[in-house]
């Protein structure tokens, strides 16, 4: 009849393992009355078997995506003595575990199963935590198939699971990134207002339990974005030479921007290392800018000692969007400095209809005049709930 059965989009980073990986995306509930879910990539799986399974129905055999997660990671501990690894059943029902694998790696098939778990069922919304000294980096334990340890500069860690314990392994592959940290800072998933999560650095551990609390903030934090600034009367610039990144000490202290001699940076988004020698007092700010003579001109009253760059190797702000990213130096490898990220926000001009792109409500800020204000500086960043749209602040 030329009627439309099912029109939707997917997209290739929905589940890693799918773009390349041998196994195919499979929508978890087919009988969905709304047609509107096949777009959203928490309605979707990977396939159970490597090649997909056309003409069989492999649901059931497996949890699905967001059902057993790794919920909580500590891999920097000089003091606590053992690095972990905490996996959460976020179900009503008792998942067995038996056979499944943990690996810092997921390159390929030997390394994926780096240590297995043995027999271990875990409950309706358990918890179960995995010790670095006692299991996955202890030869004598029986799963240590190859002895691992966390990295305090940062890693990735994957949980695989078999059909059996000698089988191959399935599309159900949980992969969380965590970067360098301090010591003692726990990485864990956090929920934010968009029903996504963020594994991100924790302002308290909570080893083999529920995180109540929330990501760590701070000590400085971008306050306010100006991505795609109007075009002011009589100017001699092109509009995006006004663009400026506001920064803000939210901390009781003074903090300087390097570490033994090494500099804060931007390590995404924009280029920008800090001079050495910038400091921040408590609730003082300071603007990075991408032409401080154009920041200058359009704002006379800020003064010269609070306006920083300009960004660098022609780097700019993405008028659509994209992740902006603070760091400060850490620890350094044999020909790599890390760094740990400070403060992140990933965000977009809200130009999607309204009620799919939460950012909706700060289109304003999308070469209107405005810019995007961190509403609760103490807040966590990368959620587009703490953000919203208003005037320029340089001179307030």
């Amino acid at each position: 009849m030329g009627q439309t059965i099912l029109d939707f989009e997917y997209e290739n980073d929905w589940r890693e393992i799918t773009d390349g990986g041998g196994f195919s995306l499979t929508i978890i509930d087919p009988n969905c009355p709304d047609p509107n879910t096949w777009n959203d990539k928490n309605s979707w799986r990977a396939s159970v078997y490597s090649g997909g399974s056309p003409g069989l129905d492999d649901s059931g055999v497996l949890p699905n995506p967001g059902d057993l997660v790794i919920n909580e990671v500590l891999a920097h501990s000089p003091s606590l003595l053992y690095n972990w690894i905490e996996l959460h059943n976020t179900t009503s029902a008792t998942i067995n575990l038996d056979g499944w694998y943990l690996s810092d790696s997921n390159v390929d098939e030997p390394n994926l199963r780096k240590y297995q778990i043995q027999g271990i069922n875990l409950p309706a919304n358990g918890y179960k935590v995995f010790r670095e000294d006692l299991h996955f980096n202890n030869p004598d334990d029986l799963g240590s198939q190859i002895p691992f340890a966390l990295s305090s500069n940062g890693a990735k860690i994957c949980l695989t699971s078999p059909l059996d314990p000698q089988a191959r392994l399935t599309g159900f592959r949980k992969i969380e990134n965590y970067g360098a940290s301090d010591p003692n800072v726990a990485f864990g998933r956090y929920e934010k207002s968009t029903g996504a999560y963020n594994f991100v650095a924790m302002s308290v551990n909570t080893e083999g339990s529920v995180n109540i609390y929330h990501p760590k903030v701070g000590p400085i934090v971008i306050s306010e974005i100006m991505y795609h600034p109007d075009w002011p009367a009589n100017s001699s610039y092109d509009n995006d030479e006004y663009e400026y990144i506001q920064l803000y000490n939210i901390s009781n202290d003074t903090v300087f921007l390097e570490e033994e001699g090494v500099s804060w940076k931007f390590t995404d988004g924009i280029e920008y290392t800090f001079p050495l020698g910038v400091q921040l007092d408590p609730g003082e700010h300071v603007w990075v800018t991408k032409n401080p003579t154009a920041f200058m001109w359009r704002y006379p009253l800020v003064p010269a000692s609070k306006v920083l760059g300009p960004f660098e190797n022609g780097t700019g702000l993405n008028n659509g969007g994209e992740k902006l990213e603070l760091s400060r130096p850490g620890e350094l490898g044999l020909h790599t400095r890390y760094y740990i990220r400070v403060d992140r926000v990933v965000y977009s001009d809200g130009s999607h209809p309204e009620g799919e792109d939460p950012w909706q409500p700060t289109r304003d800020a999308d070469g209107l005049g405005s810019s995007l204000h961190r509403k609760v500086l103490t807040e966590y960043g990368n959620d587009p709930i703490n953000w919203q749209a208003g005037n320029p602040t340089p001179e307030n």
